[in-house]
């Protein structure tokens, strides 16, 4: 029986387009909304919205209500947590000078000890024992907790940099980063596509960029317009371990797709 939701995400929407690509210093993005219980529709007084990557957050007021700036375009881990209620973490898709409107509603923990044990840990066991698995199989390129704390403080463009199949591409005016499959600009597939013009302004051009997987959604599978992955903005404190997968020979089921022919990045964050 597969595992129910722990959080419903609604009403999400960006209004206000992004700064001009001609601008030196893109605008930051806004996260806005208000906190509420998943059964009542109560708003929560004290809930803590953050992105810990950016170590950004702030509390709810008593109407629920919060508003996050200061955010970096890009993927972002948003976590959602308050007291009596289980965390939740969601990545979402910012864009330079953009406001995102969000909605969280919250689910309360059952009561009894055993229960809320049972709840939390269940799930990172399972998608790290899947990760074991594929490891143990032999298939494919793995980074380890344990790599991942020896090499504490580099980026993850410098990590991923050592594993073989794959090229990392960074950009020229910024800290951002991206992985390229091991059919580099060879790939007769997405070789030309049209990219999102702030990843353009970026740097990113005609190459076969890795589909990407962020605990198990993916977040990049390249299509045309759609942002790139950046790698970059995980810390490896935030990262419990990385697969990677040059082609659809290797590629387990779930990560394998009609489009994914420049490899695929799954990558697994930790839940602390």
């Amino acid at each position: 029986m597969p595992a129910i939701p722990l959080v419903r995400m609604v009403r999400i929407a960006g209004i206000g387009l992004a700064a001009s690509l001609a601008a030196q210093s893109p605008r930051p993005a806004v996260l806005r909304g208000r906190v509420v219980s998943d059964s009542s529709d109560i708003p929560l007084r004290g809930a803590e919205v953050g992105i810990p990557e950016l170590k950004l957050g702030v509390k709810t007021d008593s109407a629920g209500l919060f508003h996050l700036d200061g955010i970096p375009g890009g993927h972002r881990i948003v976590v959602v947590r308050n007291l009596g209620f289980a965390p939740y973490q969601q990545v979402m898709n910012f864009a330079a000078g953009d406001t995102m409107n969000a909605e969280f509603a919250l689910v309360r923990t059952v009561q009894r000890v055993a229960a809320v044990t049972v709840k939390a840990a269940a799930p990172v066991v399972d998608k790290m024992a899947d990760f074991e698995s594929r490891r143990a199989a032999g298939f494919g390129h793995f980074i380890t907790r344990e790599m991942l704390v020896k090499n504490d403080g580099r980026r993850m463009s410098e990590i991923m940099a050592l594993v073989p199949g794959n090229q990392v591409q960074r950009s020229k005016n910024s800290n951002t980063a991206w992985v390229i499959g091991a059919r580099g600009t060879q790939s007769f597939l997405r070789q030309c596509s049209e990219r999102d013009r702030s990843d353009l302004a970026k740097g990113a051009g005609c190459a076969c960029y890795a589909a990407v997987f962020l605990d198990g959604a993916q977040v990049y599978g390249g299509n045309d317009g759609e942002l790139l992955f950046d790698i970059n903005s995980l810390r490896t404190d935030d990262v419990a371990g990385v697969e990677y997968y040059g082609g659809g020979a290797t590629m387990p089921a779930q990560f394998n797709g009609t489009k994914l022919a420049c490899g695929a990045l799954v990558i697994w964050t930790r839940v602390r």
